[in-house]
């Protein structure tokens, strides 16, 4: 597949599946698995590192602290690192999909309604039933997108009642989220020059590595070396700190 899609998508991306990848660990890797504390270590560094230089600090400590780093699997996967690690994949946008589950999904909702014995024109039908179920659904998500609850967590300020105009209720939350996380980030501005300004974000305690946020207020652009929005497509906490700072009441068209 690796090679079809190199030859065929020849500016796409092609990325193994975290979920995949999580049950070949528990088949070769067994033993360092059943750890106290691993699994949710290395599910850490499997989805949720944002620069290479964080990556490589935390691979480096779950090798050194569960000492299995000969283990030949494990040599392996770090081999195929630009295959699965989220910062090494920030250039190319994902939507936040780690995983083949959409396609796992549309199998199991057309085979669980299907038999061997049905046949072509069964199948068809099944494939039509499901599309109409996908369809509804996504039209009921619509509909409370648009007449849902508005009151949330920041009801009153300006930035999420913006957000809440223009996302639907389910992304709208994740920004909710990153907003509140914002609020306990520290912003040192290390460089001004007018209209644009240079900050260095993170938490003062739990962050190992900070950002650099760069933000031109004349022209409302905005960049972050996590580049979680690039990736995405939904402003990161280090950004949204910015804003906080700069009283940024709507979110940039």
């Amino acid at each position: 597949m690796d090679k079809a899609i190199r030859e065929v998508f020849p500016k796409s991306r092609h990325r193994f599946c975290t979920w995949h990848i999580g049950e070949n660990a528990v088949v070769n890797i067994k033993g360092v698995m059943a750890k106290e504390g691993f699994k949710r270590r290395f599910d850490y560094v499997l989805k949720y590192t944002d620069t290479v230089a964080e990556f490589e600090h935390y691979w480096n400590s779950l090798l050194a602290d569960y000492n299995c780093a000969k283990h030949s699997w494990i040599i392996r996967l770090y081999s195929l690192k630009e295959k699965w690690c989220p910062a090494y994949n920030k250039e190319w946008f994902s939507g936040g999909v780690l995983s083949s589950q959409r396609s796992e999904t549309t199998n199991h909702s057309i085979s669980r309604r299907l038999h061997k014995t049905n046949g072509l024109c069964d199948f068809y039908k099944c494939f039509l039933d499901v599309i109409d179920e996908w369809r509804s659904k996504e039209n009921k998500g619509d509909y409370n997108s648009s007449t849902g609850n508005k009151y949330y967590a920041c009801s009153d300020n300006m930035l999420c009642m913006h957000a809440r105009d223009v996302y639907t209720i389910a992304i709208y939350l994740i920004f909710e989220q990153r907003f509140i996380k914002a609020v306990g980030l520290r912003s040192e501005r290390i460089r001004f020059e007018y209209p644009v300004s240079e900050y260095i974000v993170g938490h003062p305690t739990k962050d190992f590595i900070r950002h650099n946020v760069r933000f031109n207020e004349l022209e409302m652009v905005v960049g972050c070396t996590c580049k979680s929005f690039g990736e995405i497509g939904i402003l990161c906490s280090h950004i949204l700190r910015v804003f906080i700072v700069h009283n940024v009441e709507r979110i940039p068209n």
